[in-house]
């Protein structure tokens, strides 16, 4: 152990990375300094598990400190070998030192768990089982979350270097803050700030949005959705008086947007049923705007 901050029971594991230079040795449950809230911190075990690990199974947790609001980042991933390691760097080199990491590894066939292995002395938890499609994968990353934000990041994205210049900026706990994305096949930014109308077109990549922990208490990704749940938790939210979203002007990771799920494959069942969403959250003007923006759109195909 490299060093103890005693006036708070901070730990310093390993001044390496940045989940390990801010950790405690007690549970959530048992934390009366900063209480995150009781949840569950390993995922229940299941016949098909490959495996397990991490700092929590040696004991080792996360709390939100004064100024100091932990950021979860959640990487969901099948047969990446290739890629993972990048992407798990990304996150274990932020500058900032209050990030949870989880990895929900889907029975990789690859090289994929040992390379999660490697690096297991610095994430929280990692799980490697089946499961029943990417969302379901992040659905279970957020049961295990304790941060104050979650941030989903593919296995074939990379993290900017960011969170320190961010983490003063996250302040209602209700809210979820989203900044842009690098398109990596179009090596262009992506997009900025959004209003209803110009989410009706297109989504905030899950890559740029730091989700309220607090909302997944009462929303998850719906798993009907096979590529786009995040587009429809989006649209759910972004109206919502009490879980919206607020723009913060930075660039938060470059987004694999050529081999990633949602680039790749069309959700047919989300295209159904976007109208309807759209009707269910929003005024009737603004579901007047949206059919009308519709028709101009198809008429122009």
């Amino acid at each position: 152990m490299n060093g103890t901050e005693r006036d708070t029971g901070v730990l310093i594991v390993d001044s390496e990375y940045s989940t390990t230079r801010r950790v405690v040795d007690v549970t959530p449950a048992e934390d009366a300094v900063y209480p995150s809230g009781i949840r569950s911190l390993l995922l229940p075990g299941r016949g098909d598990r490959v495996g397990e690990g991490g700092l929590r199974t040696r004991g080792y947790y996360k709390r939100s400190g004064i100024d100091k609001p932990l950021i979860t980042v959640i990487t969901v991933v099948r047969n990446a070998e290739e890629k993972i390691e990048k992407a798990i760097l990304s996150v274990l080199e932020q500058s900032y030192d209050n990030v949870e990491y989880i990895v929900i590894d889907g029975c990789s066939t690859d090289a994929t768990v040992e390379i999660i292995k490697q690096y297991e002395k610095a994430i929280d938890y990692w799980v490697s089982e089946g499961d029943n499609g990417v969302y379901d994968a992040m659905n279970k990353g957020v049961r295990v979350a304790t941060g104050d934000y979650v941030l989903f990041l593919g296995s074939d994205d990379v993290l900017f270097d960011v969170f320190h210049e961010i983490a003063d900026l996250l302040v209602e706990k209700t809210l979820s803050y989203y900044g842009s994305v690098i398109l990596s096949k179009d090596k262009k930014v992506y997009d900025g700030r959004f209003n209803a109308f110009k989410l009706f077109l297109k989504n905030i990549p899950h890559q740029a949005i730091l989700y309220s922990r607090l909302m997944f208490d009462e929303h998850s990704f719906d798993t009907k959705y096979i590529a786009v749940a995040d587009y429809a938790l989006n649209l759910k939210l972004f109206s919502d008086e009490r879980y919206g979203f607020r723009y913060i002007p930075f660039l938060i990771a470059i987004y694999d947007n050529e081999n990633g799920l949602s680039s790749t494959v069309v959700d047919k069942v989300f295209s159904a049923d976007k109208p309807t969403i759209i009707k269910k959250h929003y005024s009737n003007l603004y579901n007047k705007i949206y059919l009308l923006i519709r028709f101009v759109f198809r008429r122009k195909r």
